[in-house]
């Protein structure tokens, strides 16, 4: 949710992208309209585009396998409850855009609260 075109893409810091961040000096460093391949999370803009396109193009779907890590990478900024909020809204919007299609949901490291916190 803090992803921001135009930010600074190439930061020394954990997570570019954001607003945080500041804006970029120049276009090669800067955070892209659909996301950026550097150390940044997508925008949601990208994820809306990406199930429009597969409802529309891919109406075949037998199911659906959910790899998890739908929550930002921003650790030290999560909670509990913004971790289940993310999930539910993910959830909710695989549920819309895929009616009576099976979803298989698998929990990623990130997930969880805090963060790494499943046993290995």
């Amino acid at each position: 949710p803090y992803y921001m075109e135009g930010s600074w893409a190439g930061c020394s810091e954990p997570l570019c992208c954001r607003f945080t961040n500041g804006m970029a000096k120049d276009a090669s460093n800067a955070a892209g309209r659909w996301g950026d391949y550097r150390k940044c999370d997508i925008p949601k803009r990208t994820i809306d585009n990406m199930l429009q396109h597969i409802t529309e193009t891919h109406n075949d779907i037998d199911y659906i396998m959910l790899t998890g890590d739908l929550p930002p990478h921003d650790i030290w900024n999560q909670t509990r409850d913004d971790n289940l909020k993310i999930i539910s809204q993910s959830m909710y919007q695989l549920l819309k855009a895929f009616p009576g299609v099976p979803i298989f949901p698998a929990l990623g490291n990130h997930e969880s609260f805090p963060v790494n916190s499943f046993p290995l």
